[in-house]
């Protein structure tokens, strides 16, 4: 078991955003990926679950479920990215009823 004793010790990740991993206590980041873009699609989001109904809807449907905000942005943006994908595959424009 990676050299661990017992399994809490390889990994615990706990719901404040703190993680630990042998013995190291640091703050969750993203290290991958592309920043600048992540960065717009979260801004994005912000705008979009106050203004578009549809990612409103999911928004809150999962803080209800008990998500916190941020995990509830980030699979909000996850969706939009499905959908634009699925637009640029079909060609077609933005449509009030996609989402």
């Amino acid at each position: 078991m990676s050299g661990h004793d017992r399994p809490e010790q390889a990994v615990t990740f706990k719901r404040n955003g703190w993680s630990r991993w042998r013995g190291i206590r640091s703050k969750r980041r993203i290290r991958g990926g592309r920043h600048r873009i992540r960065t717009v699609m979260f801004m994005a989001m912000l705008s979009s679950i106050q203004c578009n109904p549809g990612f409103k809807r999911f928004y809150k449907r999962l803080k209800a479920q008990g998500k916190i905000p941020k995990v509830a942005l980030v699979a909000c943006m996850r969706m939009m990215i499905v959908v634009l994908n699925t637009m640029v595959k079909n060609q077609e424009s933005w449509r009030e009823q996609t989402v």
